[in-house]
């Protein structure tokens, strides 16, 4: 920092010795003032984006066309279950107790 860059913000005081970094008191009108350190600044780094290609109305309509042409509908196999059940039949069974519940 060079000395001509640097004043006392209060009274406009250039110093004789140049200051670092830190809290400095003016010799003539006593206030303080904070400096903050220059760092050197780390160079901004830029990301190539990956070039995207991009496809024409043609081109989709023609895939999706070809999906739907070439594709069978796919039996997931769980229709017959549902439409044609096999269930056992539930044959009753004789009670040799039935109990009775009265009112009081």
């Amino acid at each position: 920092m060079a000395q001509k860059d640097f004043r006392c913000k209060n009274c406009g005081y250039y110093p004789r010795d140049i200051p670092v970094s830190g809290r400095w008191f003016c010799p003539k009108c006593g206030k303080s003032s904070t400096i903050a350190t220059q760092r050197p600044q780390a160079p901004k780094k830029f990301h190539r984006t990956p070039t995207r290609i991009q496809k024409t109305q043609d081109q989709i309509t023609t895939q999706l066309f070809d999906k739907l042409a070439a594709s069978k509908p796919s039996d997931l196999g769980f229709k017959e279950p549902y439409l044609n059940p096999k269930i056992s039949p539930i044959i009753p069974q004789k009670r040799e107790k039935i109990r009775l519940f009265y009112k009081k």
